[in-house]
């Protein structure tokens, strides 16, 4: 993730340091999105808007199905 998000942040410099993803096992990131979208990490929790699920398209069909996120999945 970090090359292709310094690639976007070349292309978008007024977003550079602005962007946050994660990397997690879909099973755990679903949980996360059952949860509300939020993260909790020691005594630390915090709510995230994500723009962008990346899974695979089983999962994020799964989601998409369950209302859980809005589609259209874009397989790659």
């Amino acid at each position: 993730m970090a090359p292709l998000v310094a690639a976007f942040e070349k292309e978008y410099p007024e977003l550079k340091g602005k962007i946050y993803y994660e990397t997690l096992p879909p099973g755990i990131l679903i949980r996360q999105v059952r949860q509300g979208n939020t993260i909790t990490v020691g005594n630390m929790t915090w709510k995230i808007q994500p723009d962008v699920y990346a899974a695979g398209l089983k999962k994020v069909n799964y989601l998409i199905h369950q209302g859980l996120v809005q589609g259209p999945a874009v397989p790659s």
